[in-house]
């Protein structure tokens, strides 16, 4: 028993980590793209990170939260509740992001002035909100359709999927595209290409339905000699079950 909870971590935990370390490793990369063009390009991504990182935060948040009631709900195979999670996910997600990506795009300069006064810093910025910011959305969604998924336990679909986005887009788009077009606006495409990607593989796999199985409710049932529970039909799940007749005689 012991060691099938073990291997039960260690399936879900690595994929995990993995991921953590191919975006990390693809941001390395995309940074060193981002130095060939000077200090004030990346003076500019390191201020509009930081506007990134406060844009993501509300969608990051939801994330934790759908991830962990996705997990309860999908173990006790009410999946007519994970469906609710995942579109008030969206709606609260997506509506925060789309105020914020407003914001990013229409007044850029007024962020950017929070953390700099050198202008030239800023209008390199402004063009880095204006491709990336209106692109927030993409990431917001991912966050929720991935909270669905890591709450399944499936987190080699979403590390799979970071694989493709970071590195089968992102890192190979942004050299290709800065070369191209001999501008550091190649590299701000291809973040905004590579949150698309994501989005779509990410929602993909939610609407496959394959998080219906759960990696955790999978072992669990093999260690108990039992079979995986079947989904409750949304008009009935919820309700207590039918009385049924009892034999005569």
């Amino acid at each position: 028993m012991h060691g099938a909870t073990a291997l039960l971590l260690l399936k879900i935990g690595i994929p995990a980590a993995v991921q953590q370390m191919l975006v990390s490793l693809g941001l390395f990369f995309v940074t060193g793209f981002v130095n060939s063009f000077g200090k004030t390009v990346i003076a500019a991504f390191g201020f509009a990170g930081r506007i990134d990182q406060l844009a993501f935060f509300p969608a990051m948040s939801l994330n934790i939260a759908v991830t962990s009631l996705a997990g309860q709900n999908i173990g006790a195979c009410k999946f007519a509740r994970v469906r609710q999670l995942f579109w008030w996910g969206i709606l609260l997600s997506g509506g925060i992001t789309i105020l914020v990506s407003l914001v990013a795009v229409g007044v850029p300069g007024i962020l950017l002035r929070i953390f700099t006064s050198n202008a030239a810093v800023i209008a390199e910025g402004e063009k880095y909100l204006r491709i990336v910011g209106a692109s927030y959305i993409f990431f917001a969604i991912m966050f929720i359709s991935h909270g669905i998924i890591n709450g399944a336990g499936h987190t080699l679909a979403t590390t799979i999927i970071s694989l493709i986005s970071v590195w089968g887009v992102r890192v190979w788009l942004a050299g290709y595209l800065s070369r191209r077009l001999e501008s550091e606006i190649g590299i701000w495409y291809a973040l905004s290409i590579s949150f698309a990607v994501a989005m779509l593989l990410s929602l993909g796999y939610y609407f496959s339905g394959r998080w219906k199985k759960p990696i955790s409710h999978q072992s669990s049932a093999e260690l108990a000699g039992a079979t995986p529970c079947e989904e409750t039909p949304p008009s009935l799940e919820g309700h207590p079950p039918l009385d049924t007749p009892e034999k005569s005689g």
